[in-house]
């Protein structure tokens, strides 16, 4: 935590109990570019797991290669393993999911609403 942040409970947000399990359907990799043409676009599954295992992957996010390997007191095949491990359930989210890049303003009103409508489907 970082001076200014805090934390809320969903149950606060959103005024009922939270599930404990959920089925995700969609992969949306966010790219606003406001001078660009606006929308979903359909992103091919390999092309999802490359963007994802780039950007969206904490040993990658975060340099967290080192610490993983000390984690595992720097036992090459129980490294390893977490890798791969990583890595499958990568393939296996992007694989069962629609993935999608969106350049939207989910701050205006109707753009939101085109998005949560097509996402819904």
């Amino acid at each position: 935590m970082e001076d200014g942040d805090y934390l809320v409970t969903a149950e606060a947000l959103f005024g009922r109990p939270t599930r404990d399990l959920s089925r995700v359907r969609n992969l949306i990799i966010a790219d606003y570019q406001p001078g660009k043409p606006r929308g979903l676009e359909g992103v091919n599954k390999e092309d999802a797991a490359a963007f994802v295992r780039q950007f969206g992957l904490a040993l990658t996010v975060y340099g967290l290669r080192d610490d993983l390997f000390e984690h595992h007191q720097r036992d090459f095949h129980r490294y390893t393993a977490t890798l791969h491990e990583t890595e499958r359930q990568l393939r296996d989210l992007t694989g069962s999911v629609r993935c999608f890049r969106a350049n939207v303003d989910m701050t205006d009103k109707r753009e939101r609403s085109a998005v949560m409508n097509a996402l819904s489907t």
